[in-house]
């Protein structure tokens, strides 16, 4: 009998790690959608610089970058692409509404 109210409360638990695990997948998924339909939507361009490289053990290599819209500095990170440097300068699209939700445009390099 105690072997099947172990078995049954280990079921139990795995259940529930298991619900938890993916509702926060699904709310990931649904923010970062949200995010690109919101850029899409509002999105306006500005220019940013790579201030930081940051490289995470089990994500990669993230790089943080900052940009002005009208006169206030915004700071965000992103996954890097390709062959980037401190100082580097990209375009940003971020939105018009919230310009806290910004994506750095890897491929529009902008010159020194």
């Amino acid at each position: 009998m105690t072997k099947i109210k172990d078995s049954s409360k280990n079921t139990r638990i795995i259940i529930i790690i298991s619900v938890v695990f993916f509702g926060l997948v699904a709310t990931g998924y649904f923010l970062s959608n949200d995010e690109k339909r919101e850029l899409n939507e509002f999105g306006s361009l500005s220019e940013g610089t790579i201030v930081a490289i940051d490289h995470r053990l089990s994500r990669g290599d993230y790089v943080t970058y900052e940009f002005y819209v009208k006169s206030k500095r915004y700071t965000d990170n992103q996954r890097m692409e390709g062959d980037v440097r401190i100082g580097d300068r990209f375009k940003v699209l971020y939105s018009i509404k919230n310009p806290n939700k910004s994506r750095i445009l890897f491929d529009s390099l902008l010159k020194k």
